[in-house]
Order: structure tokens, then sequence, then C-alpha cells
């Protein structure tokens, strides 16, 4: 019989050891003891004061976890589908915000503070039309924190195109709760959508600073490190926001932490997480032209045009892949094949030129309706949909008639729900 050896021996405290086992019981009664000493210490709203910590810290999941127990432990209905509605907000769910005031309706939750919660909803789908109006008194509603009620808002500020009302109201907001992370995300959103990355970091640090367990800090503070061409400084945020368990952008930080890798000229790290996502969500078109760029980094050029080829299939609008493969193909004497996408690259940064001097005009004359329309055309036909539906927007609360703004934003939005 072989002899054991200390290292063959369980040890204490190890996962093999008995005593490992009932160390690991003992710690796991003990966190089940303390957690229900702290609801216990709350007394029998224990949940409900749970889940109301979660919504402030905008923690929707935890929130809606808590309000089930919440619910099972008698908390009024009526109460419960509020809040949830509020939780599902949070994470842009309208079809579940919907179903939830559907439903404190019918449990007799008053029509005046539904109506207040549609409010809040309308703003931040970005429907400014419905939900300006109507700013003034959810701002000293005394059922609606202002917070709520101002990160809705501010959202919908900027799915209408218009920062500057959208940084009014966050600092207007801060004055009133410095310690508010969610005034510091959306100030973050703000002035990254006007292309101010510098300020955009700034804010992000202070989200970030106030709310350290927000993933979704971690990834916007990252994109505005790397536009702000600081690779190395954005990569270990990437890194955290990719590794964070179940974080719905994953997939997007690990494209960032791919960036960032390759522009510090670690290229089959890049490689190897781009394939990763390529293999799990090969509909990316984003992806794919990251890893052709990876794959041209290490001269495997046929690969690297097969998965240009790829990005500019799922997206034939978008300028850097079309410019990187017509590039590309010239380089390797195919011509022919190079010349349509040099000669869509050559319009679409004449017209992406004139989109910028659009821009700069609209913000001089914010109420030109034709500006605004030529801007969000301009997105729609360079595949940022995002931005073409803002702009649209933006176009129908000057014109509610337009008939190109409405289209567009039934179109766009079709196309997304496929997406």
């Amino acid at each position: 019989m072989a002899r054991e050896t200390a290292r063959d021996k369980p040890q204490s405290g190890s996962p093999e050891s008995p005593v490992g086992h009932r160390r690991g019981s003992r710690r796991r009664w003990w966190i089940a003891a303390s957690l229900t000493l702290m609801i216990g210490a709350v007394g029998a709203q224990g949940p409900w004061w749970f889940a109301n910590q979660s919504l402030k810290q905008r923690d929707a999941n935890a929130a809606i976890g808590w309000l089930n127990w919440a619910e099972r432990c008698g908390t009024d209905k009526g109460t419960i589908a509020i809040a949830r509605n509020r939780a599902f907000l949070q994470l842009g769910q309208f079809e579940e915000v919907r179903e939830q005031l559907l439903l404190a309706n019918t449990l007799g939750v008053s029509r005046e503070r539904i109506q207040r919660e549609e409010w809040l909803a309308f703003a931040q789908s970005g429907q400014m039309e419905i939900a300006e109006p109507h700013l003034s008194n959810l701002l000293v509603s005394q059922d609606i924190p202002v917070g709520e009620t101002c990160a809705a808002y501010a959202a919908g500020f900027l799915l209408t195109a218009r920062p500057g009302e959208a940084l009014q109201l966050i600092e207007a907001w801060l004055k009133d709760e410095p310690g508010a992370h969610q005034a510091y995300y959306l100030r973050g959103q703000t002035h990254a959508s006007v292309k101010q990355f510098a300020a955009a970091e700034e804010a992000f640090q202070q989200a970030l600073k106030l709310a350290p367990q927000r993933n979704d800090v971690l990834l916007a503070l990252a994109e505005s490190l790397l536009e702000l061409q600081r690779p190395q400084d954005a990569q270990p945020y990437f890194q955290r926001a990719a590794e964070a368990r179940g974080f719905v952008d994953a997939d997007r930080a690990r494209l960032g932490w791919a960036r960032a890798a390759r522009r510090q000229g670690d290229s089959a790290t890049a490689e190897q997480l781009l394939t990763d996502i390529t293999n799990r969500c090969p509909e990316r078109a984003e992806v794919w032209e990251e890893l052709g760029r990876a794959q041209s980094d290490r001269g495997a050029t046929d690969e690297a045009i097969r998965s240009l080829e790829q990005a500019v299939a799922l997206q034939p609008a978008t300028v850097s892949a079309r410019q990187a493969l017509g590039t590309m193909l010239a380089a390797a004497g195919r011509a022919d094949a190079a010349q349509p996408h040099l000669d869509y690259t050559a319009q679409a940064l004449a017209d992406l030129e004139r989109l910028r001097l659009l821009e700069d005009s609209a913000e001089k004359a914010p109420r030109d309706v034709e500006t605004r329309w030529e801007i969000a055309e301009l997105y729609r036909r360079y595949d940022t949909p995002d931005q073409a539906m803002a702009w649209a927007r933006s176009v129908l609360l000057l014109e509610p008639a337009h008939e190109g703004a409405m289209q567009l934003l039934a179109t766009q939005g079709r196309i997304l729900q496929q997406e």
C-alpha cells in the first residue's frame, strides 16, 4: 500500500475534509442566520425595506427578488406592482412596466398615481411630447422620489437629442442630492453623447466611487477612456465588467477589452476574445470587424478579409468596416473587388462631415426642423439607429405630424425588435 503523504491528506478546512464540510456548513448557517437577523431587525417589512434599498442603488434585479419575497410576506399587492414597475423601468423593459401598471389598476391603485408612473415611463422611453408637460408636477410629487423623475426625464432628453436640457436637469438634481450616483452616470452619458469624453470620464469616475458595484458604470468609464486614447487605463475596467457575474453587457465589455488589448499591441489576446464572441454570437458585425483588424495585425490577410466581409454582410452601411475591407482588398491586388467599398467610403466620409456641420447648426438653431430631419436621415443611412431615432423624436416634438419622422421611428423600431 502506498504511503499517504501530507499532500495526499485532506487538509483541515479543504472541501475534501470533514472539517472543511463542517466549516462550510457553519459559514452557510451563519450567513443565513445573519440575514434573518438583519431582516428581523427592520421588522416584518424587512423584504420591503431591502427592495427599496435595491431600487435606490439601481439594482433592479435584486429589487425584484426582494419584492417577490415582500409579496409573500403580505405587503400590499398594489404597492408591490408599483415598485415592480419602477424596477422594470430601470431595466428598460417597457412591456413589463405596462403589465405592472395594468395590474396596479386592477388592484385598486388610484388612477392619478398610475398616471404619474406612466409619465415617468413615457419620459424614459423618449416620448417627451407626452411626458414633458408633467415634469414640474412630478418634481413636487410626494410618491415619486425626485431622483427617479430626474433620471427618467434626463434619459428622455438624451433620447430626443437635447443634451443641454438633460445636463441642466442633472445639475439641478445634483444640487438637491449630491450623492446621487445615477446623476453622475447620466452626466457622463450626456457628455459622451456630444463627444466630451474627458468630462464624461470625470463623471463616470465619480459615479463609480459612489456605486462601485455598478458594472454599467465600469463599462461606460472604460469606453470613455478608450475614446481618449488611453487603452492601458481602459483595459482593467473592461476586464472587470467582462468578468462580472451575470452582467448583461459582458460581450460588449469583452469587445472593448479586445480593442484596448489590440491598441497596446496584444493582438493575440484580442483575437482570442473576439473569436470566443463570434463562436457564441456570430451575428455581431462590430465583433467581426475588430476580429478582421486583429487578424490583419498578425499578417493573416485572407482570414482578415473573410472576417471583414462577414462584418459588411451583416451591416452593409458600416463605414469603418467598408473602408477597412476596401483598403485590404486593394493591398491584396484585388482592385475590382475593392473599388465599390472605397467609393462608398468616400461618399460616406463626405456625408459624415456634413453631419457634423448640421449638428453644430442644430445646436445654434434648436427649433430648425429641416436640419434635425436631415441629421436623422444621415444617421439612418449609415446604420446608427439609436441616433437616428433620437433625432427623429426631436423632429416630432417640433412637428408632431412629420410623416418621415414617424415612418423612421416605426421602421427602426421593427428592425431593433427583430434583432
